[in-house]
Parts: structure tokens; C-alpha cells; sequence
């Protein structure tokens, strides 16, 4: 779906997911680069290069954990009508694989321990119940 939407029609890519979403939209709005840090699982592939260049690009520190097989995860949004109309498509792969293991290396420590707040987003799909 992604291929044939880049092929056939004009296509922004921007740095998203909720959390993602709103340490860029903060980031902007402060206008100090490198106040926002955002730690997530993206894969090695096109889209994840996208993905980190555009959250550089609007300022955010980024620490992603790299997953080796899959994708990063994607979401087509399909504006109509001026932006009157919306349709996301969304699909999440490396974004669900992000584990703690991650958070514990020494770079990723020394972020959390500088931050001031934290805003965290999990995918209840990442779970499992007795």
C-alpha cells in the first residue's frame, strides 16, 4: 500500500506517533533544539532513516532501538476534501518490539536522569494476560 501511495500520489513524511507527535509539536513551539528526547523501536530499513531524520529535523533527541527483521512501523494518512476528511492506516511492527533493555544502556540512563518529566504512550497489544 505504501509503494503505490509514494508512485501515485504527492506524499509528506513526517516524524509521528502520539508520543513522537507531541515532543515535535513541543519542540517547535520552544524553539531550543534538543529540550525533547523521545526513545522508541524502529527497524533498518527506508522508512526508519525517514523517520529519525525528520524528528532531527524538527530538533527532538532521538535514542531508537534498532530492530533487526522487522519494519519500522508506518501510517498512511489520506486527507481529502481541503483536510476536511481523514483516514489513518496504521501499522506498529518494530514500534511494539521497544523493550528495557534498552532504556538501561548507559547513553539512555543518562537522558532519563536528566530529564524533568516524562510522557510515556504503550501499546496495550505489548501485554500478555493470565
Amino acid at each position: 500500500m505504501y509503494k503505490e501511495m509514494t508512485e501515485k500520489f504527492k506524499v509528506d513524511y513526517t516524524a509521528g506517533g502520539a508520543c513522537q507527535n507531541t515532543m515535535r509539536v513541543a519542540q517547535w513551539i520552544l524553539k531550543k533544539p534538543g529540550i525533547f528526547a523521545f526513545m522508541g523501536c524502529i527497524g533498518k530499513d527506508k522508512f526508519g532513516e525517514i523517520l529519525e531524520s525528520k524528528a532531527k529535523d524538527a530538533g527532538v533527541l532521538v535514542s531508537y532501538q534498532y530492530h533487526d527483521t522487522l519494519p519500522t512501523g508506518t501510517c498512511a494518512v489520506v486527507i481529502t476534501d481541503q483536510g476536511a476528511n481523514r483516514s489513518l492506516c496504521a501499522n506498529l511492527s518494530a514500534a511494539n518490539c521497544f523493550s528495557k533493555d534498552h532504556l538501561e544502556s548507559a547513553a539512555n540512563q543518562a537522558i532519563i536522569q536528566n530529564a524533568k518529566y516524562f510522557y510515556i504512550t504503550v501499546s496495550i497489544f505489548n501485554f500478555s494476560y493470565p
